[in-house]
């Protein structure tokens, strides 16, 4: 016969090991926050890439083919941040955290 604090602590026991369930996000919602956040974003600037390439391949001057592609950077680390942060959000804080910082 079972006493009532050992069937509370089977009840406890298993609520801990249940894992919290989690929403979805379809994958088009996913890349549509990631390309375009907000009206005003600096996304734009990933239309430098191909800029750099033609003027690169095209043998211009090296300082508007470096100009182009350091505007290119601006984005790119502003995805990077954001994609650190929505990691910290699914992983959690320890692991998380430390991929922010690292990419950061």
């Amino acid at each position: 016969m079972t006493t009532i604090d050992e069937v509370d602590l089977d009840v406890v026991v298993d609520q801990r090991h249940t894992k919290p369930s989690r929403a979805t996000i379809p994958v088009g919602a996913q890349l549509k926050v990631v390309l375009f956040p907000q009206w005003v974003s600096v996304n734009w600037l990933l239309l430098n890439i191909p800029a750099g390439f033609a003027l690169y391949y095209t043998q211009s001057s090296p300082i508007p083919t470096f100009i182009t592609n350091l505007l290119v950077v601006i984005p790119c680390s502003a995805i990077i941040m954001f994609a650190a942060d929505e990691l910290v959000l699914r992983v959690g804080d320890n692991f998380g955290t430390f991929a922010a910082v690292t990419f950061r």
